[in-house]
């Protein structure tokens, strides 16, 4: 079996519900595609600069509110579910 892997920027556009990517990603197998634990460090590191950059009460809930939703997206003690793909946490792709 080989895996689609999804990068940073590509889980990121997912999130999102960019078109081309969700579409893309809606026609493969969901067992056959994965991400990174790489990815999931960004993506929190990414959210908590976010965080200690805001100058406003608002901006602050909303760089909040982001890092609650990825953290939603990505809870895993391991392997999780994500969108229906594997988050792989080691260096065995296999399932």
């Amino acid at each position: 079996m080989s895996l689609w892997v999804l990068d940073t920027d590509c889980l990121s556009l997912l999130q999102r519900g960019h078109p081309i990517i969700s579409q893309r990603v809606t026609a493969v197998n969901p067992r056959e595609i994965a991400t990174t634990i790489i990815t999931v460090e960004e993506q929190l590191r990414g959210r908590l600069d976010s965080i200690r950059r805001v100058s406003s009460n608002d901006a602050r809930i909303l760089a909040y509110r982001r890092l609650r939703d990825t953290l939603e997206d990505l809870r895993c003690g391991g392997d999780a579910q994500y969108h229906g793909f594997m988050i792989r946490s080691g260096n065995n792709l296999h399932t």
